[in-house]
């Protein structure tokens, strides 16, 4: 396949799951909006879910062996790599809590980072495709399934946040119909930061793998101690029994700085590419 052929047809790929994460938005927003949340309609949205989750995870496999590499090369690949993992585990935090309220928020910010991907995709540029060895490529994974992590305890949190706000204001609306309750909410936002502290600790498990005199010093560099710090928060978070309101808005603070902090990663990945590269 040539290289314009090739262009199309990746194009094609990525256009298509953006629209399939477009759907299930629309699909998880007409039964907020209809009510229709009874057990047989989540089976059958957390079936097409997960229906999308396999369609993106053939696709990023089949780029891997195409790349020789986890695919986070180029702009596109690592957001859409990206927006996998955070619909991953958005699922899994459903699954775990029975709770779908807070799935449409989780599944719009993958929606956008794959809206992201598409548009890169569009000004996929030639040349060879850098191809990382086995230690960097699981580095490089993890890395950004911890981003992964740590922005899905940020939208918990910001919603945690946005409805006690309109609790205070009297603001009975669409966050307070559509939200499950401040304390079930807080109990979504700490299964969040466990996932978010479990996904930190494989990133930095296999940040250790790469440290060696070679790289010592690009590996202990600012991010790195940001990256310890950070996991110390969210483990020391996850770590606490107590949901009570002031360990829950410490959790709100932290987790939403997290998010910040993803943000910006979001903005490098977009001006200079995965840093592993």
């Amino acid at each position: 396949m040539d290289l314009e052929s090739y262009g199309v047809a990746t194009n094609i790929v990525v256009i298509l799951l953006t629209v399939f994460y477009g759907s299930l938005i629309t699909s998880e927003f007409r039964a907020l909006r209809s009510g229709n949340l009874n057990p047989e309609a989540s089976r059958d949205s957390l079936s097409w879910l997960q229906l999308a989750l396999v369609v993106h995870l053939v696709v990023i496999v089949i780029r891997g062996f195409e790349v020789g590499s986890c695919p986070v090369a180029s702009r596109w690949e690592a957001f859409s790599l990206l927006a996998f993992l955070i619909a991953s585990l958005q699922w899994v935090l459903v699954v775990l809590s029975k709770d779908r309220s807070t799935l449409i928020f989780g599944l719009g910010f993958a929606f956008l980072l794959q809206l992201g991907s598409a548009s890169f995709s569009l000004t996929l540029e030639s040349g060879d495709v850098s191809k990382l060895d086995a230690i960097r490529s699981l580095h490089a994974f993890s890395a950004l399934l911890g981003v992964a992590g740590v922005a899905i305890a940020g939208i918990h949190g910001i919603l945690w946040m946005l409805l006690r706000s309109s609790i205070k204001r009297g603001n009975f609306g669409l966050l307070f119909n559509n939200l499950s309750s401040l304390e079930s909410l807080s109990k979504l936002l700490r299964t969040a930061t466990s996932i978010s502290a479990i996904t930190l600790t494989i990133s930095l498990a296999s940040a250790f793998l790469l440290v060696d005199e070679q790289n010592i010093n690009r590996s202990l560099g600012y991010e790195s101690y940001i990256t310890v710090f950070v996991w110390l928060v969210f483990t020391v978070l996850a770590l606490v029994p107590r949901s009570n309101h002031s360990v829950t808005v410490w959790r709100t603070l932290f987790s939403i700085g997290g998010f910040v902090l993803v943000l910006f990663v979001l903005l490098w990945i977009s001006v200079f590419g995965f840093h592993s590269v």
